[in-house]
């Protein structure tokens, strides 16, 4: 996402005004080329798809973009039998169904319903040494937070009273201080505030 200030900056160099909004208007993961010749992208596990989409709408958002947009949503199969995409937004044999990924768009605008904000003076969705990223959205009472770590499992500590949840099946209650274990699907943990 260091992309964007590079993108903010070239906007400011050619006069565009700073109010102007940036949307990505093609994210997806596994994309080989542009057609069918080019082969099929490496199959991954419906949860790695659902944390690919959670996590792309988190970051982004923290980036100050405006829209993000995922292309494509209905992957045709290739001659092969895969897809050009390996995160797909609904099923290859029949697009009116909405795969995991798909409906983890609603997850991400659930988590995301709120202001984000930034932490200890850091910005949003702010990486720590061990590389565990952290988002904190506020609601109506209600302070989530949004941890993972792309590349090990690590344990974060969470308050008291909060509720932890996996890709938003709740997982567990907490009336006292302890650790959780986070991996690379995004968890929320939710408390009162």
């Amino acid at each position: 996402m260091r992309l964007l200030g590079r993108v903010r900056h070239q906007m400011d160099r050619i006069g565009v005004p700073s109010s102007k909004k940036i949307w990505a208007t093609e994210i997806n993961y596994g994309v080989t080329g542009g057609g069918l010749a080019d082969g099929a992208a490496t199959p991954i596990s419906e949860r790695r798809q659902v944390a690919n989409v959670l996590r792309t709408y988190l970051l982004g958002a923290s980036r100050g973009l405006a829209r993000v947009f995922w292309y494509h949503y209905d992957w045709g199969r290739t001659p092969t039998g895969g897809t050009l995409g390996n995160t797909l937004l609904s099923d290859p044999s029949d697009y009116s169904r909405m795969s995991a990924a798909g409906l983890a768009l609603r997850t991400a605008e659930r988590w995301l319903s709120g202001r984000l904000v930034a932490r200890q003076g850091q910005r949003p969705c702010a990486r720590d040494r061990r590389g565990t990223y952290h988002c904190v959205v506020r609601s109506r009472g209600v302070v989530r937070s949004i941890y993972w770590n792309p590349h090990r499992e690590v344990r974060v500590q969470v308050p008291r009273h909060s509720t932890t949840r996996v890709l938003g099946r709740a997982v567990a209650r907490h009336p006292g201080r302890h650790t959780v274990r986070v991996g690379y699907e995004p968890m929320v943990v939710r408390t009162r505030r």
